[in-house]
């Protein structure tokens, strides 16, 4: 099933179910943060780049099981100040 929420703590909470409903340990996946450089060649700091990915949909710490569904998120810097995201 697939749904659609408008609060990420109701995705959370869908997230939490149908994990719980598979059989088998989870394992952890933690994100890190590193700094890099922006479309201009600007350096972006560590401490920014986990503030630019508090604003996504990516989670920082996400637990698997087999046969547990995904989705890709792929964010795409069109212009400078356009970003497309998409599943």
């Amino acid at each position: 099933m697939i749904g659609r929420f408008s609060l990420r703590a109701q995705v959370a909470k869908a997230n939490f179910e149908k994990l719980s409903a598979l059989e088998g340990n989870g394992h952890v996946y933690e994100a890190k943060d590193f700094p890099g450089h922006d479309i201009k060649g600007r350096l972006i700091s560590a401490e920014r780049a986990s503030e630019l990915a508090d604003q996504t949909l990516a989670v920082r710490s996400l637990t698997l099981k087999v046969g547990a569904q995904v989705m890709l998120i792929m964010v795409r810097y069109v212009w400078p100040s356009v970003v497309q995201a998409g599943l």
